[in-house]
């Protein structure tokens, strides 16, 4: 698939705010329905996982130590998928990941309370992949299952916009602001729903990636046929320019072909000149 048409639709706003809701109906999910796991903030699962391993308590270890190997795993399919599906027809590689997230996501809304630690795996292994493939918007990077980075960078750039008065920096901390608070609103429905849909709530997040899915699809053909109109204007240019090389590569032929017969022609009159002044 496309790597490079401009902006991609997979780094629009659009793509982005669905992305963090989604990303918030998660670890919502699995926080109140799943044992208090979180599903995409592995350094809070890293560092319960160290207190209860210190406190030797092995099973509670155990229990926040698999969403984050889980995680790992879900960063190298992501991986995998990246470098071996490029492109199949009309659908990037960024496809295949949101096509497998949903399935996993749609998978953990049946698995009882009793396969917590599956679950909480699964919805790792997802939220990795798509935190691993979806990682710019216009051009920024960002995390759409966390907030901690997008809350450094946008205070970042909400300090360059007030010191140095730059609008783009204005711009760039709102679309920080508006991930971080489509990920809150995300996680707060999701917690809500969780009292009225239990497990299924999660299918939410499903819903989600699938318009993600539908949107990209519809933009990725757009940006397909901008691209294909750009590389036609570019080779009519590269065959103007290969003309007008003809052209002056004929002029300097021409050239040539005067200064080798004006070559002739002296050659011509030099031995002419020559013969007269053996007979003298």
């Amino acid at each position: 698939m496309k790597e490079s048409t401009g902006r991609q639709m997979s780094s629009s706003l659009p793509v982005m705010i669905l992305l963090n809701l989604s990303g918030g109906t998660q670890d919502a999910c699995s926080y109140f329905l799943r044992g208090h796991v979180f599903a995409n903030a592995q350094t809070g699962n890293i560092v319960l996982m160290g207190c209860y391993l210190i406190s030797e308590d092995l099973r509670d270890s155990i229990r926040y130590f698999l969403p984050v190997a889980f995680f790992a795993l879900g960063v190298l399919m992501a991986c995998l998928i990246h470098s071996r599906f490029r492109r199949t027809g009309r659908l990037h590689w960024r496809h295949l990941v949101l096509t497998m997230e949903i399935i996993l996501l749609f998978i953990v809304g049946f698995i009882p309370g009793q396969l917590n630690w599956l679950a909480n795996g699964l919805t790792s292994f997802a939220c990795a992949m798509q935190v691993q493939s979806f990682r710019t918007v216009r051009g920024s990077a960002y995390a759409s299952t966390m907030c901690i980075g997008n809350l450094r960078s946008g205070m970042d750039h909400f300090y360059k916009a007030v010191t140095e008065k730059k609008t783009d920096e204005f711009k760039t901390a709102a679309i920080y602001l508006t991930a971080i608070a489509s990920f809150t609103i995300g996680a707060a429905c999701g917690g809500h729903l969780t009292n009225h849909f239990s497990y299924h709530t999660i299918w939410i997040s499903c819903g989600l990636l699938i318009l993600c899915f539908l949107l990209m699809l519809i933009e990725e053909e757009d940006d397909l046929e901008a691209l294909e109109k750009k590389e036609r204007q570019e080779l009519k240019k590269e065959q103007e320019e290969l003309k007008e090389e003809k052209k002056e590569l004929q002029k300097e032929q021409k050239e040539l072909q005067t200064e080798q017969n004006e070559l002739k022609e002296d050659q011509k009159i030099i031995r002419e000149m020559d013969e007269k002044t053996q007979h003298q």
